[in-house]
């Protein structure tokens, strides 16, 4: 992958957008927008091969930094109680009190639980 806005589209929306080898309709409207900004603004215009993400694999590689464990999500083990996940949700681990939200929210009736 080489850094532009095709990595920037793979990292927001991965294998919805891209890999396949080609750009799909949504890839493509969404450089098509970019590029409308970019000139709009008058902001130099970046090159088509860092632009697409058709040709990039849709998921980063095992260990790097979107691999982490960083959220909370419900534990579907029929336990009350919240797990630790790779994927993003409302519940990071690095926010204080997100554990007990996280419970809260998916286990009771919110903020009203949460005393």
């Amino acid at each position: 992958m080489v850094a532009g806005f095709g990595v920037t589209t793979n990292i927001i929306n991965g294998g919805q957008e891209c890999g396949g080898g080609f750009e799909n309709t949504k890839s493509q409207s969404r450089i098509t927008y970019y590029q409308a900004f970019l000139d709009y603004f008058d902001l130099p215009a970046e090159q088509e091969s860092t632009m697409t993400c058709g040709g990039q694999p849709s998921a980063f590689a095992d260990g790097g930094y979107g691999d982490a464990l960083a959220y909370f999500d419900e534990d579907w083990s029929g336990d009350e109680k919240c797990r630790i996940v790779k994927w993003q949700t409302p519940y990071s681990i690095y926010t204080m009190d997100d554990y007990k939200r996280c419970i809260c929210d998916l286990h009771g009736n919110g903020e009203a639980d949460c005393a």
